[in-house]
């Protein structure tokens, strides 16, 4: 078998990660990666993580559910695994009804709704799980584009638009406390709040994924 050449953006990436020696650890092009999302998706904080699952799981680590989550039907199987990772029980419902069912879920005892793809009323579904206490995370995978306006959103980047051939994943807030937690979360800690205890995860995107992901956004 053969290899053809390397982009060139590749190869200018990868030579200034050795010459840093700057491999983790919220690198300078884990940063810019960070912001150029920020930009394109016109939201004040992204998280990068090292992939859609770590995304999911650091996300849940912040909110802290302390009841069932009400899970949409066409979420992947990987945002479930996150759920069973925590041990937070599951509730499923079809796609399509996020109104009626954050607030039939929120007198039930749920205390989280996780979404994915298109939310129709958007800001009002969020108003509604505002008054409900419930939090709200929604995958943004599919589309990328705008993002609701969900407590925090999520993303794995080699299922989305991007198509990020370095795989990883990002977390976006417009909460600052929360974008916070966020960044401390993907640093060995999943959370550390009473009802979630701490747990020792490493979710930090490596230099060499955010080099590939700003080549695929300048794609």
């Amino acid at each position: 078998m053969s290899r053809g050449p390397l982009p060139e953006a590749w190869v200018q990436a990868f030579d200034g990660i050795l010459q840093r020696g700057y491999y983790a650890n919220n690198g300078p092009l884990v940063r810019q990666f960070e912001q150029e999302l920020c930009r394109r998706l016109e939201v004040p904080f992204a998280v990068a993580v090292n992939s859609g699952m770590g995304a999911a799981m650091s996300a849940l680590g912040v909110l802290a559910p302390t009841g069932p989550a009400l899970i949409a039907s066409d979420c992947g199987p990987w945002l479930r695994r996150s759920l069973d990772w925590y041990g937070i029980p599951a509730w499923t419902f079809e796609s399509g009804t996020h109104l009626e069912v954050s607030v039939r879920g929120a007198r039930q005892g749920a205390s989280i709704l996780i979404t994915s793809g298109f939310v129709a009323e958007a800001d009002r579904v969020a108003e509604v799980c505002e008054q409900a206490g419930l939090s709200w995370m929604h995958d943004v995978s599919a589309g990328l584009r705008n993002t609701p306006a969900a407590h925090i959103d999520i993303c794995d980047l080699e299922r989305s638009s991007l198509r990020n051939p370095a795989a990883g994943g990002c977390t976006f807030t417009r909460d600052a406390g929360l974008a916070d937690l966020l960044r401390k979360s993907r640093s060995f800690k999943a959370g550390s709040t009473p009802e979630m205890p701490a747990r020792r995860m490493n979710f930090k995107m490596s230099e060499a994924q955010a080099a590939l992901g700003l080549w695929a956004l300048d794609g």
